[in-house]
Order: structure tokens, then sequence, then C-alpha cells
């Protein structure tokens, strides 16, 4: 069956808000996959190739999920002395025969009021349109103009296009004014409203700029942040006939632990009416999956990006205006209780207090990995049981047996999670297990502790035989900081059957505090039981 525009609209849709996900520390995703038509198989599949610094070097693309790799594009950057990018090289092969068959570049002036586009529609070495930004002093353009032609930074080329933006105070582009000709008149003007979070919510298309807004296009988003439902009323004219178009796309966005969205459930459902009738269209269903992977070797830190605007929203999302509110000073997760070891099917219940110096209400979210001691742990995906909500208190029943890794995130505001997030977390068996049963971990701290004051932390554990517990303390320093994942971890207190400990940390900063539980500490099992939290010391 032949499929009309809408369906491919559809697809470059999804693909668009897949797209959007924003990179951060060093989650990659190397694959999107599209079930264009949801019969459980891939139509098409891009896959993505990264720099050591995170940045794209290289993109392959099989259109007709034949496993033949169809286009391939290849990315690279040259720097300057600062360290960031000043031009972007593009290179498509776009018949995947080994012949580069387009080159786009990217590059800014000297003085950074100036970013051009330039195009090499055939890899020819001529450039034969490009496109001009000139930019105002937030670093966001405040005209686009399209050349045919070349000469972008000495006044060449013919100009056939032209673009007038128009900003808020948050840098949001708030109206977008058309001359399609380039001829001095507006011949389209695009309205977009914004959300307190700076996310588009109503977008109005006046295409003849006559007062009337010829399209409506309204977002809402869900608590990931990605587009959960878009509709889109529209009124053409064509040979005199007006037609009346309603389009719209319910999403289902699903998340992995660190909020990155790895699938996308698109349906699309909509009307057109014509001489007063009304015809329903076929109701179309898009499947497209995200693959993140976690690169531990990856350098994503980079000086400031020349392109990028220098405004943001008032939740600190976009460029050094906002505050950040970091809810995650004061706040001190002082125990985590998990109800046992658990047979088969049964619930658990896993209950965590803290406090906040400031009084704000706390928010929590529990999430688990499965396959704790084993080598499956560490590619198996966090799963969230319970989102954020002020319920200290989260009841799961995990699906099979196993040794499964149960975290709870605490902040105050959860839309704006802090870089030193207050966590505590401990092991759950499902099943058989002659590992020590964990039930808490509790300190004498509320909110910060100076340095140099002891801390005395204490643990309650037990064996299903009834043999003797032995307990290691350990922590590791500069929790929410670039240094946290190569500073070593310290031990505290070696294994003894001392249910408690007491440390000094010398110096100021966010330390991870954990304890291990065994029997036999001269034979650690894979699957160690182990809990922990985070303690911070400043004056």
């Amino acid at each position: 069956m032949s499929r009309s525009w809408w369906h491919y609209f559809l697809i470059g849709f999804v693909l668009f808000f897949l797209s959007s996900n924003a990179f951060g520390g060093a989650w990659l995703s190397p694959k999107i996959e599209t079930d264009a038509d949801a019969d459980g198989f891939s139509d098409s599949t891009i896959y993505y190739f990264y720099n050591d610094d995170c940045t794209l070097s290289e993109m392959r693309t099989d259109a007709d999920g034949d496993g033949t790799i169809d286009s391939y594009s290849y990315t690279t950057y040259t720097y300057n002395s600062g360290g960031y990018y000043v031009i972007v090289k593009l290179e498509q092969d776009l018949d995947a025969n080994g012949t580069i068959d387009q080159i786009i570049y990217t590059s800014q002036n000297a003085d950074g009021t100036l970013i051009v586009t330039e195009n090499d529609s055939d890899a020819d070495g001529t450039i034969d349109s490009f496109t001009s930004a000139c930019l105002d002093d937030g670093n966001v353009p405040t005209t686009m103009e399209y050349y045919e032609g070349s000469g972008a930074y000495d006044g060449g080329g013919t100009l056939t296009t032209i673009h007038y933006y128009t900003y808020d105070a948050q840098c949001n582009k708030i109206q977008d004014e058309y001359d399609s000709d380039a001829d001095g008149q507006v011949d389209e003007i695009t309205y977009t409203d914004y959300d307190e979070k700076c996310r588009p919510i109503t977008v109005k298309v006046d295409s003849d700029n006559d007062g009337e807004n010829e399209t409506i296009t309204q977002h809402a988003y869900d608590e990931g942040g990605l587009v959960c439902r878009t509709e889109i009323d529209k009124e053409t004219v064509t040979y005199g006939i007006t037609i009346t178009s309603n389009f719209v796309y319910e999403m289902v966005n699903t998340y992995n632990e660190s909020g990155y969205n790895t699938k996308i459930v698109t349906t699309m459902t909509g009307s057109q009416t014509m001489y007063g009738q009304t015809v329903e269209v076929e109701p179309t269903t898009i499947i497209s999956s995200t693959t993140w992977v976690y690169d531990e070797t990856a350098e994503c830190e980079q000086c400031d990006d020349p392109y990028a605007s220098e405004c943001g929203c008032p939740d600190g999302s976009g460029g050094d205006d906002g505050e950040q509110t970091d809810s995650g000073d004061g706040i001190s997760p002082v125990s985590a209780r998990i109800t046992g070891s658990f047979e088969s099917g049964d619930p658990v219940t896993v209950t965590v207090s803290g406090s906040a110096e400031s009084g704000e209400t706390l928010y929590y979210k529990f999430y688990y990995c499965a396959g704790h001691g084993t080598d499956a742990y560490e590619t198996n995906p966090w799963v969230v049981m319970q989102p954020y909500s002020t319920s200290a208190t989260c009841e799961y029943t995990f699906p099979e047996d196993g040794n499964y890794v149960v975290v709870v995130r605490i902040v105050t505001d959860p839309d704006n999670e802090p870089e030193n997030l207050p966590i505590v977390g401990g092991v759950v068996s499902i099943g058989s297990s002659d590992n020590p049963r964990i039930e808490q971990l509790s300190s004498g701290v509320s909110g910060s502790v100076s340095p140099n004051t002891p801390v005395t932390y204490t643990i309650t554990a037990s064996d299903s035989r009834g043999d003797a517990v032995y307990y290691k303390w350990f922590y590791r320093a500069g929790y929410g900081t670039d240094a946290y994942d190569t500073n070593p971890w310290v031990v505290v207190q070696p294994y003894s059957t001392s249910s408690s400990c007491e440390y000094t940390f010398p110096d100021e900063g966010d330390y991870i505090v954990v304890v291990r539980a065994v029997t036999d500490p001269d034979n650690e099992p894979a699957d160690l039981p182990i809990i922990g939290g985070t303690v911070t010391c400043s004056e």
C-alpha cells in the first residue's frame, strides 16, 4: 500500500525529536532505529560514531532496513587556539559508492558576528549556495539570508530569501518573518509561544501575511521533557479549493535511568475536510528506538561553543544568565531501609528518610539495576521503579530471581537535578541467597558537617544462617565533581564485626560513604551486599 505525504512527515517528525536529545556527560547514541509501520521490524537505521570529545565524526544510514549502508556522512572540525571549533566540514556520500557527493562547510568570521554555511552540492570544489546568519550581542541570529553562488565573506552570491528573527529575554525565537523572494516584503510570519521552561507550546503560521493564521501547532510535554502530544490544524487553498486538515500525534516516550530517551511510539490520527466532506485518515503508528551507551573513556568537556547562545531560560537551561538551584546542598539522606531478602514474586518495600536544611519538600526517585555480582551488571540498564514524587516509600515486585542494586535519589526540585545529587541505596536479593541481609544504614549527620568533626555510621544487617557478619567501611571524595570518577576508594575501617564506624573527614566537599557486609571476609562473594550514602563537609 502506498503511503501518503503525512506518513513520511510523521517519520521525519519522530526522528527530529529523537535527535533532539542533548548529549550530556559521556552518554552517546550509536544507533537510532525506526519501525515505520510498527510491524516489529526496523525499516531504517542510522548509526553514529564519535570523536574522543563526543563530537559526531561519522553517520551511516541504512535507509530501507535491509542491512546494507545506503549513505555515509563524515564530519571534521577545525579548532582555534582557544580549543573550540571554528569550521565544521560535513562530507556526504549519498549513494555509498565511496565518492563524496556533497560538502557543507559551517564557519564563523573573526569577530563572531556572522555564521556562514556553504554548500558544494556536487563536491566539485565550487560553492553553489550559502546561508549567512548575522548575530547580535546574545550570539543569536537576527537575520538569515540565503544566496545562490559563492563569496559569502566578500559580498558575492545572489540573494534569494531572507528570514528576520525576533527573540524574547531568554533568547526564545518568538517571531520569524520570511521574505520568500528577497524583494523587501514579508510574505510569511511564524509566531511561537513558550512555557516557563522555554519549550515551544504553540506555533502559529500566517503563510500569506494577511493577519490570519493558516496553521496552528500545539505541543504538550511529558515528565521527561519530551513532546508527548502535537496537534496541527492547517488550512490550505489550492486552485480555489479550501482544504482543512487536523492531525494529532501522540507520543509515548521511554527513558533510561539517566533520563535519555530510548524509545518513542508515535501514533498519528487525523482528518481532512473538503467541499464540506470530512475524511478520516488511516491511523499510523511508528516506533523509533535509540540506543545509548555510556563511554567511560570519552572526554566531553570542551571550551565554549562559538555557535552557542549566551542567554537562556530562567531555570538555567541555556546560558550564563540562568541560576541553577543546587538543591543537593543541605539535603542529608540519613538512612535507607530495604526490608529483607525475598522469595520470587514477593513485593519489596524500600523506605528512605532525609531532610533539607531549608525545610523544602523532598522528592524521591527509586530505580534498580539487575545482575549485581555478574558480568551483565555493567551493561544492564537502570530501570525506574517509581518516578520523582514526595513519597519516601516504594513497593516493587522484581521480575525474576537475582541480585538487584536499588538506589534512591533525593532532590528538592525534580526538574533541576543538582550535580552533587544525594543518593542512597543497597542490594536486594530475590530468591535464594546465602548473603547477609542489609536492612539499614544510618548516621548522626543532619545537614552538612564541619571538617574535622567526627561522623558515626551504624549499619543493621543479619544472616539467615545465624553466622557472624563482618563489615568494611570506605569512602570516595569529590562526589558531584569531575574528579570523582578518578578519585580512589579509601578504606575507613577494614573488615570487623563492628556494625558502627566513626570517621573524621579532613576537607570540605561531598563524599560517598559505603559499607560492605559479608560472612567470610577472606572470601568475598561476587554478589556482595553493599549500601551507602553521601555526606557533605563544609564550614
